[in-house]
């Protein structure tokens, strides 16, 4: 069944997922016309009520037909019928009707206590089989019946897991459900309304395409409001373009189920040996990607040994990966060590360097390096005091011997007055020049230094470096005998990215503003010539500027990336390549493009300066 083209008669857009529904007006490949009324469909059964929001567009599903993906179910249009309501939970729960259609699970008979609808051999009614008061049958009713919900599959009866029953995937056993062919329904007593639909819609979306997949077809991908005549998307119409690239010409790294796929600022996601090794946050793993070129990453690892939170962190020193992450409750800090090996990383045993022994207190893990290769890590802890103001503070730990299995004692290096009442909380950005330890970390209004002799902490000093307006945007990197520090400050009343570098015998230099720029956009790397690259802009414009080897002046600005209002997520938490290819540096960038997140990677040649993705040429 093949459509040719259809223009849109009615269309209402749903800013929370960036989805219309529409009515539909065209003809088909045999030249039939036809109507497919999802718009009036969605209206007549119950509305968002019944529903939910769209999670697609009306699509052509392949070897399904014509389709449209609502949280609470789906939608489907066949000419012979119009639109129907999808039996959603028939395939999601892979049922198997009897012959004579009666319920695919039979167990005690509902006594038939309050309303009461005989519908093909089961009871839909306002009490359980046990008696309680559910008010299924008035939500029925409410949601046009069979037309909506479709056939009982089952009894109104609290939902145990057993095999020869019906269980909804991925939720516990118990509350009272009634399950039909196209919903369920459960009781929620302590919730108003007290009937409500699980996410069937959602949960076969995500069976049929797992892993994400479902974001790489146009349908799931954010859409501008429709209006009526418009013509209806091409690639909405044809299932063999269901491979249409993205809005962005830029090469997917991974996809994520968290915003914060590449936090935080202080922490580097990529750097390059036989390829390009791309570190990322997927909600629940730490997942490495890996490309040849730059063109595909067409292999991805999860290099966590255990469920983990935001703030993962990948370094690359002398041959060596450093791979940084916490538990999932940040209260433990761990580390892998390894090489790198023709696109994996070939890791070792996780060590546990921290237990701080409460959640929330060890996170935003950094990374620096003393001169005999021995790594040193800062983190942060975040406390909630007996008045309701939260504390922030950094810690500092150092591995003791080349084994790495003894560390000091975590000891605070922050000063107590800059981690207070900061909501957002703080994040310590290290480096080691020469043999002087520098940790650069920001405050709600105030960009702080200390810095001192590596192995003498009494001689290490604290300095109020700016004024600081970022949350994380600070990022530190060492080359040489000098520390370049770029973060987020005011010029007047205008936030920027500000950069300066630091050296053990001068101090710091004077502060050079690159641009506007806007939260969680911030990222360096300095390349294998020396060069300086600091990115910033946003929300829609990340631009970079490049400080040459032996210049002590930016050359201007460069469009890096643009990214769609539809792709837009708000935090792009930038990421860029350290070290980097040879003559190349690369940038990582967060978009949500549907209700999921893409990373999406980009390299620039320092020679040529050219806009990146999306931007205007």
């Amino acid at each position: 069944m093949r459509y040719a083209a259809a223009v849109v008669i009615r269309a209402e857009h749903y800013a929370t997922r960036v989805h219309n529904v529409v009515d539909l007006q065209g003809t088909m490949d045999s030249g039939q016309p036809f109507q497919a009324a999802f718009l009036s469909f969605y209206r007549q059964t119950g509305a968002e009520d019944r529903w939910g929001e769209p999670l697609s567009e009306a699509f052509v599903e392949d070897g399904i037909g014509l389709t449209q993906y609502f949280e609470r179910g789906v939608m489907q249009f066949t000419p012979e019928v119009g639109v129907a309501a999808r039996p959603a939970v028939v395939e999601l729960l892979r049922v198997t009707r009897p012959s004579d259609g009666s319920p695919a699970e039979v167990r005690g008979a509902n006594p038939r206590p309050g309303g009461v609808v005989e519908s093909d051999g089961a009871e839909v009614s306002d009490r359980a089989v046990d008696g309680t008061v559910t008010g299924f049958r008035q939500a029925f009713d409410r949601f046009a019946g069979v037309t909506s919900l479709g056939q009982p599959l089952s009894e109104s009866r609290p939902d145990v897991a057993k095999k020869d029953i019906l269980t909804y995937p991925g939720i516990n056993p118990g509350p009272i459900r009634q399950y039909f062919e196209a919903a369920v329904l459960e009781h929620a007593p302590d919730s108003d309304p007290s009937v409500r639909l699980l996410a069937a819609g959602e949960a076969l979306r995500e069976q049929r395409y797992p892993e994400l997949a479902w974001l790489g077809l146009p349908a799931f991908r954010h859409y501008p409001p429709g209006g009526a005549r418009d013509p209806y998307p091409p690639e909405l119409l044809d299932s063999s373009l269901a491979d249409a690239p993205s809005r962005a010409p830029a090469t997917l790294v991974g996809r994520s189920r968290h915003g914060y796929a590449l936090a935080y600022h202080p922490q580097p996601h990529l750097f390059y040996a036989d390829g390009w090794y791309a570190l990322y946050y997927d909600g629940d793993n730490a997942v490495v990607a890996y490309s040849t070129d730059g063109i595909a990453f067409d292999r991805r690892t999860t290099v966590s040994h255990r469920s983990t939170a935001a703030g993962v962190a990948m370094y690359y020193h002398r041959g060596t990966v450093y791979l940084l992450y916490p538990d999932s409750d940040n209260r433990r800090i761990f580390l892998r060590i390894g090489v790198p090996r023709a696109g994996t990383l070939a890791l070792g045993a996780p060590l546990e360097i921290v237990d701080m022994q409460q959640s929330f207190r060890a996170s935003v893990n950094t990374l620096a390096f003393d001169p005999e290769g021995r790594p040193i890590i800062v983190f942060r802890s975040f406390d909630a005091q007996a008045d309701g103001s939260w504390q922030t503070t950094i810690w500092l730990t150092a591995a003791l011997d080349a084994t790495l299995r003894r560390w000091t004692s975590p000891a605070p290096i922050s000063m107590p007055a800059a981690g207070a009442g900061f909501i957002a909380g703080m994040s310590g950005a290290p480096g080691v020049v020469s043999d002087h330890l520098l940790v650069v970390y920001g405050s709600a209004d105030s960009v702080y230094a200390v810095a001192g002799p590596l192995h003498e902490p009494i001689r290490l000093r604290h300095a109020r470096l700016d004024e600081f307006t970022g949350v994380h945007d600070v990022r530190v990197l060492v080359s040489g005998d000098q520390a370049h520090v770029a973060y987020r400050s005011m010029d007047g009343t205008t936030p920027v990215m500000r950069y300066r570098t630091w050296t053990a015998d001068a101090g710091w230099s004077a502060p050079q503003d690159l641009g506007p720029s806007a939260v969680h956009t911030t990222a360096m790397s300095v390349d294998g010539l020396g060069n300086v690259w600091v990115f910033y802009g946003g929300p829609n414009v990340i631009a970079y500027r490049v400080k040459r080897a032996g210049r002590a002046e930016f050359d201007p600005p460069v469009c890096a990336v643009a990214i769609s209002e539809l792709d837009r997520n708000g935090l792009p938490w930038l990421a860029s390549s350290q070290p980097s290819a040879d003559g190349r540096v690369a940038l990582l960038w967060t978009v949500q493009p549907g209700d999921a997140y893409e990373v999406r990677f980009h390299s620039f040649d320092h020679g040529s300066q050219r806009p990146g993705p999306g931007c205007p040429i």
